[in-house]
């Protein structure tokens, strides 16, 4: 079993144009303070992924063949893989979208 946790993601996207947030006016904002916003990859020997974006979790498949990573019904290209470092882009991403982990266990 590996840990990988999200470090940075970059894409193409001009740097001068910021990108829309989601906003909840309702909320409290000193509520969710101690929450966990880190995205976590946790890949299983049995084939099966549990992934956990901002402490939302969920489990999927993955699979591994030649430079393709499949996670779920999703398609990426590993850029580079590493002891210590994964990066990945989606396939045919139209702004280039790069996730770069590093891995924890």
């Amino acid at each position: 079993m590996e840990k990988w946790i999200l470090v940075e993601e970059a894409d193409s996207f001009p740097s001068d144009i910021q990108p829309l947030e989601e906003t909840d006016s309702d909320s409290d904002s000193g509520s969710n303070a101690s929450a966990d916003l880190n995205t976590y990859l946790t890949f299983k020997n049995d084939g099966s992924i549990l992934v956990n974006q901002m402490g939302n979790e969920y489990k999927a498949t993955y699979r591994l063949k030649d430079s393709t990573l499949t996670l779920g019904n999703r398609i990426y290209s590993i850029i580079k893989l590493e002891k210590e470092e994964l990066i990945y882009k989606e396939k045919d991403d139209l702004f280039d979208t790069r996730y770069r982990y590093k891995k924890l266990e």
